[in-house]
């Protein structure tokens, strides 16, 4: 189960190197670059002191640009001073504004809507207040308000709408979902969530309708996991709720959920056989104004391109496999990790991305690390066993994403699956982001300084995947070390993106320096 929102494998075999169809473009050679793929440029950059101490956090709002919040070593009294750099689509700096912020107090959340920015903090020592911070976009005028809350939330989920702030976390392990109204300044929890079998799963706003719907995992009468989802307007009242129905022993463990739209929404996740975390499939349902039109379940082994990303010896193997169950006549049930990402919308057809991932173990006398292939069994590195509770949690491990196309009858029309390379997070989260037009799907990530892109014609690659250095600032500068905790690229607009990270980078001038770096990747 997860917090907030992608899918992935859970394979030994699955984790090894990428595709032999790679190409590494140095980015030294602009004429390289532009005979793969024409399009790709990093046109600009920027840079600020990085001090591991401290935190730095993009949001981008689009075509306006973006926001850059940093806590800096500048201290008064009991408080840090952060900075806020609000960037045209240009990077280019349009206001820094100052604000003291206590030391006793983290950032947990933040958003952006109608002009205003919200940075949410929560204080160590209090347990039922927490601090927002209203940014203004036009002018950088910062306000704070204290937001006093009925009972102590464990924060997981943050959405800004006209009227008001969506906070949804757990209390005392019960979900719990607050509205706090901005006009009045008083919190609301929501009737119909504080309940012990059930987690929230996310939060979609739609302000066009004045609603906002939250996603939910509940256990069911005959103790299978299934999704409700719950549509609230702006004074937190409920709208409807509705309950997916589903097949018997068949277990929903995660949603995405497209807007509003009317009253019509779609919703995907994944499926297992009762109430195993490790999923078999992804499923498809359509609701309208609270009634279910259909519910679709999609098995991995029915897949056509679920394998694309696999080097053929590993294609090989797999395929050996699936047919010595065949052969004796046994079901062909994949098990995997998945990471749904939200539901993509293009034209008539709806998108679901997701990664695919494994826990990763180390013993801490050897390095023995344990893994599940995705027919269920264990695997090791080596023969040595070792106690359950000796072994240490490494991270998640990511091997590959997924891509999937459906109409609005919920049938499967495409799948293709995008080699991930090498990547392993304390925390679930998502890596790849996408770009989607309507002649093509570029898919992306960065892992140690480098963009590793695919475009797709629905199920055929029309490139090779890319490998391309992440550009520093001038013709000199070389990256001191290629190991990194912080990077990531997330969508900005248009077919651009913001590359972020920490470098540490020797200049031409022999002098070393740590930053923190945004580049701008356009399509």
């Amino acid at each position: 189960m997860r917090p907030v929102i992608v899918f992935i494998l859970v394979s030994l075999v699955f984790m090894s190197a990428l595709s032999a169809q790679n190409k590494r473009v140095p980015v030294s050679h602009k004429d390289s670059v532009k005979k793969y793929l024409p399009y790709l440029t990093q046109p600009r950059r920027i840079e600020y002191p990085y001090s591991s101490e401290h935190f730095n956090t993009v949001i981008p709002i689009g075509k306006e640009g973006l926001l850059l919040v940093r806590q800096t070593d500048e201290k008064k009294n009991r408080e840090f001073v952060w900075k806020v750099h609000q960037l045209d689509s240009s990077l280019s700096e349009v206001w820094v504004k100052d604000f003291l912020v206590s030391v006793s107090e983290d950032l947990i959340g933040y958003d952006y809507a109608n002009g205003t920015f919200l940075l949410l903090v929560k204080n160590v020592n209090k347990r039922k207040s927490l601090g927002a911070y209203f940014i203004g976009k036009s002018d950088g005028s910062v306000v704070r308000r204290d937001i006093m809350l009925p009972i102590p939330i464990e924060l997981t989920h943050l959405q800004v709408m006209k009227g008001g702030v969506v906070l949804a976390g757990t209390s005392a392990d019960r979900p719990v979902v607050v509205f706090y109204d901005l006009y009045t300044e008083r919190p609301l929890v929501l009737s119909g969530i504080y309940n012990e079998d059930s987690q929230v799963l996310g939060i979609e706003t739609s302000e066009k309708y004045g609603v906002f719907s939250v996603l939910l995992n509940e256990v069911t009468k005959t103790k299978d996991y299934s999704i409700s989802i719950k549509v609230y307007n702006l004074k937190g009242e409920e709208f409807y709720s509705s309950t997916l129905y589903t097949e018997p022993e068949k277990s929903l463990i995660d949603a995405s959920t497209t807007n509003f739209r009317g009253g019509i929404q779609f919703i995907s996740g994944t499926y297992s056989n009762r109430m195993k975390e490790s999923s078999l499939g992804f499923y498809v349902a359509k609701v309208v104004k609270g009634n279910q039109q259909f519910i679709k379940y999609y098995p991995y082994s029915d897949l056509q391109n679920f394998y694309t990303y696999m080097q053929e010896r590993q294609l090989k193997r797999m395929e050996q496999k699936v047919e010595k169950k065949r052969i004796k006549g046994k079901d062909i049930k994949l098990s995997y990790n998945l990471l749904i990402h939200e539901i993509i919308k293009r034209q008539n057809e709806f998108l679901l991305i997701g990664e695919a991932y494994y826990p990763r173990y180390s013993s801490p006398i050897d390095n023995t690390f344990m893994s599940r292939d995705p027919f269920g069994a264990t695997q090791m590195t080596t023969p040595t066993v070792f106690p359950q509770d000796r072994r240490v949690f490494l991270g998640y491990e990511f091997t590959h994403a997924l891509i999937a196309g459906f109409d609005e009858k919920g049938e499967l029309t495409w799948d293709y699956s995008f080699g991930i390379q090498d990547i392993l997070k304390p925390h679930l989260e998502p890596n790849i982001d996408v770009v989607v037009k309507p002649n093509y799907i570029n898919m992306m990530y960065v892992n140690e300084h480098q963009v590793y892109s695919k475009v797709l014609n629905k199920s055929d690659s029309i490139t090779p995947q890319l490998i391309i250095d992440v550009e520093l600032s001038n013709l000199g500068d070389q990256l001191i070390d290629k190991q990194s905790d912080i990077e990531g690229v997330v969508r900005w607009f248009g077919s651009n993106h913001l590359v972020y990270g920490v470098q540490k980078i020797k200049g031409q001038d022999n002098n070393n320096r740590e930053v923190y770096f945004i580049n701008q990747l356009s399509f």
